[in-house]
């Protein structure tokens, strides 16, 4: 499931030529550890999202996980995504719906990457949007 988007994911996300960043600010990735962190960062929060899915949908991975303290002890979430989605359920989501989180935030890592020059295209941006949708 996952290693289509970690193939796409390797092949379209890269450091940014100085001369083809999209946004001059500087602000991208500087080294090949930065890179792998963006990607390593993108491919966790479609295992998070997915793990949030589960856990709504099954007692096991329930009783695995029953809270979202247990996703950030073994390294799916931080404390500051923690917040960000214990906010949002409580503000906006009665119903408890939020696997879909993590996957705006990585569509949002996407369209940062490009706007930063590490993804070259619309057309690589897209393919790797769509492999992103897919294991949605």
């Amino acid at each position: 499931w996952i290693d289509p988007l970690a193939m796409t994911c390797s092949a379209t996300i890269n450091l940014p030529k100085p001369s083809e960043s999209k946004n001059n600010s500087g602000s991208g990735p500087k080294t090949k550890e930065d890179l792998e962190l963006i990607k390593k960062t993108l491919l966790r929060y479609c295992n998070l999202g997915l793990v949030l899915a589960c856990r709504s949908a099954s007692k096991k991975m329930s009783a695995i996980y029953p809270d979202l303290e247990g996703l950030v002890r073994d390294g799916l979430l931080t404390d500051k995504e923690h917040a960000e989605i214990e906010k949002m359920s409580k503000t906006y989501l009665p119903h408890g719906s939020d696997w879909w989180q993590p996957f705006q935030w990585a569509y949002a890592l996407l369209q940062d990457c490009y706007d930063k020059g590490m993804i070259d295209s619309p057309i690589a941006l897209d393919s790797i949007r769509k492999e992103v949708t897919r294991f949605r």
